[in-house]
């Protein structure tokens, strides 16, 4: 009777477990509740001053109004006139609708953005056929990688993870259509593509990688006939889409592709060093540069991989090629004109890296060894750890910025901004030995001598300031602040047409500058000029500015 009972209960053991592995929400919950545990603190994190206050704060007029919504897609981006990506703004412009300039909420969706990508890494490494243990300790270690913290606790990481969201969700979706033949997987497919597109530029890799797919994976022929129909609308989406930003956005015509070709070539070395922070994240940085990054981890890294692929036994070459493809062609275009290698760029290609470590380790079998499962354990425990501690670089401004000077030395953007931070608090003395730290490491360093500037006009040396002003402009010629910046001082020196003529500056290179519109209004509502005072007037009510209610008073008297 006991035998009996006991094989009665095992059934309803290997049963429930079955019911369990039916059941894709569970997985879900796992992943929330381990993403939470790392990342609930941020959520209450201030913001850094690098890019995020812009977003939150700088065009809060612009996007607090929801008609702009469909101008988004008729316009460069906010922050960069050479970049198209208006679905990114839509998500700026989304937030600021439900949580105005309260952080918190911009934080959240961060989270949620990564959750839901964690849960998308589980069901593309399960598409690629390997087994669902190792596909979910994968997107387990995907959710608590400490390489990809700033991704989630830096609100402009979330770059790359809403690209991710959309191109994991498309490649699923190509999945599907391959296994399935319906069309209505390949019609989420496309439509997952274009907002990948509409997201970042990156993503027109992504139909290369279905081709590789088909071809390595599937081991089937590109050129079937529902292959081909796809292939077409991949080129017409890519045409459209390379004409509609090629009108939109800012060329620069200076962007040569010997520049490209030498950038890419002198920057190299980043594959290595992005490598090594994959699979020893120990030489994280907020901020990281190449000079500052130690290539020795990346160096381990490769000699590690290739130990691993060589002593595997069921390794498949095609996997393996996908892998390493899919790791450099989506990591190639952060090497383009760049000196700053943020680790939120990783967020994509960390997949195929995955994908070779998988092989290495034998994913695709459905047995996973006891011991493989502890070690793979442990190793979510400890990344786990490092990304937990690690986000309290993200906390504040101060945090972000002295973790920055610390762990990147030679930046001149570290120490400049690091004193912006002193500046704002009054600190003039650290701020200015800040700023002479950075332009010591590099003398024509945008914005330093803009900031010593506005030192010097503080501390009412008006001379020294209009020096550092004119130096800016020598060297930064297109930066809209130190025009606005030096019409105040030209202002404070009662040289009136040298100000407006500043501000007018200020405004053409910056159409969005909503501060020189003000000032111009002041201007000419003081001289009683009231043309130029009723057009800088319409300005500030079409941008929905307030302003004061004297300019009507006196444009009503005429």
């Amino acid at each position: 009777m006991r035998v009996k009972l006991r094989g009665c209960c095992e059934r309803l053991t290997i049963m429930k477990i079955n019911e369990i592995k039916n059941q894709p929400w569970i997985y879900f919950v796992g992943i929330i509740m381990l993403g939470l545990a790392v990342y609930f603190k941020s959520i209450f994190y201030e913001l850094t001053f690098l890019d995020d206050n812009v977003w939150v704060l700088d065009y809060h007029w612009y996007l607090k109004n929801v008609e702009n919504a469909f101008k988004l897609f008729g316009r460069s981006d906010l922050l960069a006139e050479v970049f198209y990506r208006p679905l990114l703004n839509l998500l700026f412009l989304i937030d600021a609708q439900i949580y105005g300039q309260k952080v918190y909420g911009y934080h959240l969706t961060n989270i949620l953005i990564h959750l839901l990508n964690a849960y998308l890494v589980f069901l593309l490494l399960k598409g690629l056929r390997y087994s669902v243990s190792w596909a979910y300790l994968s997107a387990l270690i995907f959710l608590v990688h400490p390489a990809l913290v700033s991704a989630v606790s830096w609100i402009p990481g979330r770059t790359d993870s809403l690209l991710s969201l959309f191109a994991f969700f498309s490649f699923i979706a190509f999945q599907k259509f391959c296994q399935s033949k319906k069309w209505s997987f390949g019609l989420w497919h496309l439509l997952a593509l274009t907002a990948a597109l509409l997201v970042k530029e990156t993503a027109i890799g992504l139909p290369f990688f279905c081709g590789l797919y088909v071809i390595l994976i599937r081991k089937e022929n590109v050129f079937e006939r529902r292959y081909c129909l796809l292939e077409c609308i991949w080129l017409v989406i890519a045409i459209g889409w390379f004409i509609i930003r090629k009108n939109l956005t800012d060329q620069n015509d200076t962007i040569t592709w010997m520049i490209i070709y030498q950038s890419v070539f002198n920057n190299s070395s980043a594959f290595v060093t992005y490598l090594g922070k994959i699979i020893l994240p120990v030489n994280l940085s907020v901020l990281p540069i190449i000079k500052d990054t130690q290539i020795i981890w990346g160096c381990a890294a490769i000699l590690m991989l290739i130990s691993g692929i060589v002593l595997s036994k069921s390794k498949d070459y095609g996997y393996l090629i996908f892998g390493l493809l899919w790791y450099v062609l989506f990591l190639l275009p952060s090497m383009v004109v760049s000196f700053l290698f943020h680790e939120y760029r990783l967020y994509l290609p960390m997949i195929g890296i995955f994908i070779v470590l998988l092989e290495i380790v034998g994913g695709r079998q459905a047995r996973l060894s006891r011991w493989k499962f502890v070690v793979v354990l442990l190793l979510i425990v400890v990344f786990a750890g490092m990304s937990f501690i690690r986000s309290d670089n993200y906390k504040e401004r101060f945090a972000f910025w002295k973790s920055a000077v610390q762990t990147s030395p030679h930046s001149p953007l570290a120490h400049r901004n690091l004193g912006a931070m002193y500046f704002l608090v009054d600190d003039l003395d650290k701020a200015e030995q800040a700023f002479r730290a950075s332009a010591k490491l590099n003398f024509k360093e945008q914005m330093v001598h803009n900031n010593l500037g506005l030192i010097y006009m503080r501390r009412g040396n008006l001379v020294s300031a209009e020096k550092e002003y004119l130096l800016e402009i020598r060297f930064n010629p297109t930066y809209d602040n130190v025009y606005y910046n030096l019409g105040l001082l030209y202002y404070m020196q009662k040289k009136f047409d040298q100000a407006v003529q500043s501000w007018k500056k200020t405004i053409a290179l910056n159409p969005l500058y909503i501060d020189a519109y003000k000032l111009l209004a002041v201007h000419y509502y003081n001289t009683r000029n009231l043309s130029a005072l009723s057009y800088y007037v319409n300005q500030l009510k079409m941008r929905r500015v307030d302003y004061p209610l004297q300019y009507d008073q006196l444009l009503n008297q005429q």
